[in-house]
C-alpha cells in the first residue's frame, strides 16, 4: 500500500511535466490552434443544423416540416410551437383534433384517474395529480411473471390504485397493444369496462373493482 502511495506521489508530477511538454511542443503553434478553432466552429454550425434546425434525428429524419401545424390549436400553453410527430407526420391537423377529442373526455370525467401516455404534457394540461407509476408498460419496462419482482410490482401498481381511489385508466397514443402488463391484469378482473373513445384514447373503468 505504501509503494502504491509512492509510485502515485512519483508519477503525477512526471505526468504533469509531459503534458506540460506537449502542450509547448504542439499547441504553441498558431496553425494548429487555428485549425482545431476552424474544426469546431465546422462541426458547431453542421450539428446545429442537421439536428437542431432539420430535426435530423431517430423518427423525425423523413418528416417534412412544412406541413406542421400551430401547436396552440391543441392548448394556448403550446403557443409558439410547431406540431408534427412520426405518428401522423403527413395528417398532423388529424392528430391535434383526436386530442383535443382525448382532451375534452378527460376534462369531463369525475373521479380520480391516470393518464398512460406519451404525451406528456397531457397531465399537466389537465392539472391531473396522479402520474403513472411508469412511464411505459410494455415487456422492456415491466418484470414478466417469470421474473422475481413481477408480484412486487404488481403490488406495487395495486397500491397506488387503493390508495389514490384511482376510478379510471387512460390510455393515450398508438402504442397500447403492447402494455402486455395490463393485458394480463385486466384478464385477471373481470370487472373492468372499457371504451374506445377515439383511435388514440382508451378507457379502463375500474370504479367498481375490489382490488
Amino acid at each position: 500500500m505504501i509503494k502504491n502511495k509512492l509510485l502515485i506521489f512519483f508519477l503525477i508530477p512526471i505526468s504533469a511535466a509531459y503534458s506540460h511538454a506537449y502542450t509547448i511542443k504542439y499547441f504553441n503553434k498558431k496553425y494548429l490552434i487555428y485549425f482545431i478553432l476552424v474544426i469546431f466552429v465546422f462541426s458547431t454550425i453542421k450539428y446545429h443544423e442537421r439536428f437542431n434546425q432539420n430535426k435530423k434525428f431517430m423518427e423525425l429524419v423523413s418528416v417534412d416540416f412544412n406541413l406542421a401545424e400551430d401547436a396552440a390549436k391543441l392548448d394556448k400553453r403550446l403557443k409558439g410551437l410547431k406540431w408534427i410527430t412520426p405518428n401522423y407526420h403527413d395528417k398532423p391537423l388529424k392528430e391535434i383534433n383526436l386530442l383535443i377529442d382525448a382532451k375534452n373526455v378527460l376534462s369531463e370525467k369525475k373521479g380520480e384517474k391516470i393518464i398512460i401516455t406519451d404525451y406528456q404534457f397531457f397531465s399537466s394540461m389537465l392539472n391531473n395529480k396522479f402520474a403513472s407509476p411508469n412511464k411505459w408498460y410494455d415487456d422492456r419496462s415491466i418484470p414478466n411473471k417469470k421474473n422475481k419482482y413481477y408480484n412486487m410490482h404488481k403490488n406495487f401498481f395495486l397500491n397506488k390504485i387503493k390508495k389514490n381511489e384511482i376510478k379510471y385508466l387512460f390510455f393515450i397514443g398508438k402504442n397500447k397493444s403492447k402494455m402486455y402488463f395490463f393485458e394480463e391484469f385486466f384478464n385477471e378482473n373481470e370487472c373492468i369496462v372499457s371504451n374506445q373513445f377515439n383511435e388514440l384514447l382508451l378507457e379502463f373503468d375500474i370504479s367498481t373493482c375490489k382490488f
